[in-house]
């Protein structure tokens, strides 16, 4: 757009960090299905089912990742990646979420919408 000011993004997404819920904040690999205003969550052999956080932040961390990042060739599989905060999502939402992480976020399988909600994916690497 013509005219249109510029938005640059911050350097990180560290600030979302800051203040999502403790109990909406997971180590390592981990799995969201989004299931209208709930999401299904897989993280350390665990699985659990919790409403969209009320302030719809979701954030998921390394813990130790000893794959060097590159946007080529990445193995999301490798079984010494578990440490890695790779975060996989599907499903469909009716909410306003935003799933964030300080590695990489991979879409594997349809992610839909009903009603009027928006999903935001923040993705660090």
């Amino acid at each position: 757009m013509t005219g249109a000011n510029s938005l640059k993004p911050p350097p990180t997404n560290a600030q979302l960090l800051q203040i999502v819920l403790p109990q909406y904040h997971w180590t390592g690999q981990t799995h969201i299905t989004l299931n209208g205003a709930n999401m299904t969550v897989t993280n350390n052999g665990s699985t659990n089912t919790y409403p969209f956080p009320s302030n719809g932040v979701v954030y998921m961390s390394t813990s130790s990742c000893p794959i060097t990042y590159t946007p080529y060739g990445v193995n999301y599989t490798d079984p010494t990646a578990t440490g890695c905060g790779t975060v996989t999502v599907d499903g469909s939402y009716s909410g306003s979420p935003t799933i964030a992480n300080d590695n990489d976020i991979v879409i594997d399988g349809d992610v839909t919408h009903t009603g009027n909600g928006l999903l935001g994916l923040i993705a660090q690497n």
